[in-house]
């Protein structure tokens, strides 16, 4: 294997990712089954059957993220502040760690994770720009839509790529608790009956725990666009070192708004429920995760 050479001012940044101060907004959604494994059919086995097999839980997990410092395996290329939106499918299946998250789509605000994430993890990151409260006290005083996601794309087949609403989340209750007894009770209503068994405890709000994060890493192959010259699925630890406080829980609390972008089908790739779309389960929670060096489970030949 060769060393990799880096450019001035290199935007790969080196793992592992400490995620300082980091604050999350999840919203759970109720999603199509069927859809979800033909997406993991789709990306994470090549569409012919060859990769892992990873067996969605039947739901989508929309976080909200603000990160305060990012720092990478280099301390000398300092600290990122940034946002992203992402929609994670949880799988089950994983090598690395047995449950992982799936970004299906995936936007930030900064150059330099979109780089890396999509270099060396096969996170399909994008550009957006976004709307939405830095901690959860900011929620309460926040202007209707709270959320709000704005993509690069277009509105029709082949038409001129602009800054488009993608997705708003409106708060219509404002009642929280951090019973976490009455979020496994809603989240047991929500996933399926066999994965249940298995999903019993959210791995993300759990102390010194670790899931996966599988992503597809491939690039096009200069003399053939439309072929890959590397192709990977690659998962990565995701552990939560440090939880700040206590994780607010709100039900049926938000409506979710998606948006007819032609480039970005989010409501029907990811088989959501029609637009306007009630939130059953909201989630807040301040922590400190990391993200390290990945393991490649599966390449093309």
């Amino acid at each position: 294997m060769n060393p990799y050479i880096e450019f001035p001012g290199e935007q790969s940044l080196r793992p592992p990712g400490v995620f300082a101060d980091t604050r999350f907004f999840y919203f759970i959604l109720p999603a199509d089954q069927d859809r979800l494994r033909s997406l993991c059919q789709r990306y994470l086995r090549s569409g012919s059957g060859e990769g892992p097999a990873y067996e969605p839980l039947g739901v989508v997990l929309l976080a909200f993220t603000h990160v305060t410092d990012l720092t990478s395996g280099d301390p000398q290329r300092g600290t990122i502040t940034y946002k992203d939106i992402a929609f994670w499918v949880p799988v089950w299946g994983g090598k690395v760690r047995p449950l992982c998250l799936f970004p299906v789509f995936i936007f930030v605000d900064d150059c330099t994770t979109m780089v890396t994430g999509r270099e060396i993890f096969g996170f399909p990151k994008q550009f957006g720009r976004f709307k939405m409260p830095l901690r959860f006290d900011e929620l309460a005083g926040a202007p209707s839509p709270a959320f709000s996601a704005d993509v690069i794309g277009t509105q029709a087949p082949g038409g001129v790529n602009d800054w488009l609403n993608l997705l708003t989340i409106n708060q219509i209750t404002k009642k929280d608790t951090d019973d976490q007894n009455a979020f496994f009770a809603a989240l047991g209503r929500l996933v399926l009956p066999k994965a249940l068994r298995t999903f019993t405890v959210p791995d993300w709000l759990s102390h010194l725990t670790s899931i996966g994060a599988v992503g597809l890493k491939q690039f096009r192959d200069a003399s053939s666009p439309a072929s890959a010259c590397y192709q990977a699925i690659v998962e990565a630890p995701l552990s939560t070192e440090k939880i700040f406080g206590r994780p607010r829980f709100l039900f049926d609390a938000f409506e979710l708004t998606t948006q007819k972008v032609f480039s970005h089908p989010i409501q029907d790739v990811l088989g959501l429920q029609q637009s306007p779309q009630r939130v059953p389960v909201a989630i807040y929670l301040e922590a400190t995760t990391r993200l390290d060096d990945g393991v490649v489970v599966w390449r093309g030949a």
